[in-house]
């Protein structure tokens, strides 16, 4: 099983970080996206509006499973895209 990991501020996210979700999930069996807090950059967005922002971004590619820490956020996506929800 080959698994990728996109991580990122994603501050906020964009159409280019989805882009590139989208095109690594058809690539990896498994790709696990997160939203990580950079101490060195001053934040637009709390963590938690990114990851709402992101998933609303993203709510069209298939999940697996979605996990929330305090430092960071991810979601486990299978490849190939399709449909789910976060």
């Amino acid at each position: 099983m080959a698994v990728a990991l996109c991580p990122g501020s994603f501050d906020p996210p964009t159409n280019g970080h989805v882009d590139v979700v989208e095109r690594a999930a058809r690539y990896f069996d498994s790709l696990v996206v997160a939203v990580i807090a950079n101490p060195s950059k001053e934040a637009l967005f709390s963590l938690d509006q990114r990851k709402d922002l992101l998933a609303e971004g993203l709510a069209h590619v298939s999940t697996t499973s979605r996990s929330t820490a305090s430092t960071a956020c991810w979601w486990t996506l299978r490849g190939g895209g399709g449909s789910g929800s976060w």
